[in-house]
């Protein structure tokens, strides 16, 4: 598995990307500070997948497509992080 970390002025996001089933990969991740967001990740292809950070700022995506993409997260303050294209 890979662990990623990206962050802003207030907020890091920490990334662990393990492989899946076959052209599947596994990704979580942890806010810091913990705290409730909406977690999306865009696809190369134009699909999009959602997840909901819990209050301790955990989230998990069990089966996603390998391939870019990009995770965009929507703090519950409003504030927002954007990685640049991941390889998944």
């Amino acid at each position: 598995s890979r662990v990623l970390r990206f962050a802003t002025a207030t907020t890091t996001v920490l990334l662990s990307i393990t492989p899946a089933a076959a052209d599947r990969v596994r990704l979580e991740g942890w806010l810091d500070p913990a705290q409730e967001a909406v977690v999306t990740v865009n696809h190369g292809s134009g699909a999009t997948s959602t997840a909901t950070a819990d209050e301790v700022g955990r989230f998990a995506f069990d089966a996603l497509p390998a391939g870019s993409a990009r995770v965009l997260v929507a703090l519950a303050d409003g504030g927002r992080l954007a990685t640049p294209v991941l390889l998944l």
